[in-house]
């Protein structure tokens, strides 16, 4: 990880989730609207790819060969974690927040 910098995993997830969430609602399975916030320059660009048409689904499709499985499963898991989540604190809870936290010693944490 660059000081300073998200990791690309975390800007991996947030590029997944942005895509998921700029899906129609009949088509998506969450939305998140503060995942495009969390990326910087060339994923959102990838992001306003992703809505035009044609490209809208080439978009997914070229991730997906690339690196098959990955997308899916972050999105999965999103969604399963929300569901647990929400089952868990009842309707409630408007909207919970998960922040990840970064290694004091990089040398501990491998």
């Amino acid at each position: 990880m660059r000081e300073g910098h998200a990791s690309r995993t975390a800007e991996h997830n947030a590029l997944f989730r942005a895509l998921e969430s700029a899906l129609p609602e009949s088509r998506r399975l969450f939305k998140d609207p503060l995942a495009r916030a969390f990326l910087t320059w060339p994923f959102a660009v990838v992001t306003w790819l992703a809505v035009v048409p044609g490209l809208r689904e080439l978009v997914p499709w070229f991730i997906d060969n690339r690196w098959p499985g990955v997308r899916s499963s972050v999105v999965a898991r999103t969604r399963l974690i929300d569901d647990a989540i929400a089952a868990s604190l009842g309707e409630r809870t408007e909207q919970l927040v998960i922040l990840g936290a970064r290694c004091a010693s990089p040398r501990r944490c491998g």
